[in-house]
């Protein structure tokens, strides 16, 4: 709602695994969607995948795709408090990669509870941009 506040005119497409966070943001926050704003009710990374090698919306060729990944684990045992560590593996990565458009920026919250697992994820982050 922010960036959709801020900056009108982009074209935010939201995808969000819990249909109740869509009630919550309505009868909360104000949520509503428009021709800007449309969620999809789903998991992110089959979204993700589906939709690599899809064209970006909207009537600008010249449209640039901005992925921002800001997820809650409930997995404790792996090292991360956000995302969820098959949001950083090398298949997600990839299909994100092919997502975004050239030019187009991946944003990741990312918390680890170890400076070796935020490192790790950083050299993947790495590899899957060279390749």
């Amino acid at each position: 709602m922010f960036l959709h506040g801020c900056l009108p005119h982009l074209n935010i497409e939201v995808v969000e695994l819990d249909p109740m966070m869509e009630e919550v943001a309505t009868k909360y926050f104000g949520f509503s969607m428009d021709e800007q704003l449309k969620v999809h009710l789903g998991d992110g990374i089959k979204f993700i995948e589906e939709n690599a090698h899809s064209e970006p919306n909207g009537k600008d060729s010249d449209a640039v795709r901005i992925l921002i990944v800001d997820v809650d684990s409930s997995d404790l045992s792996s090292g991360l408090s956000c995302p969820p560590a098959n949001f950083v593996e090398d298949a997600f990565l990839m299909s994100a990669k092919k997502f975004l458009s050239a030019g187009g920026l991946l944003i990741i919250n990312l918390v680890a509870r170890s400076s070796a697992v935020r490192e790790m994820v950083i050299s993947r982050l790495k590899a899957v941009r060279r390749v």
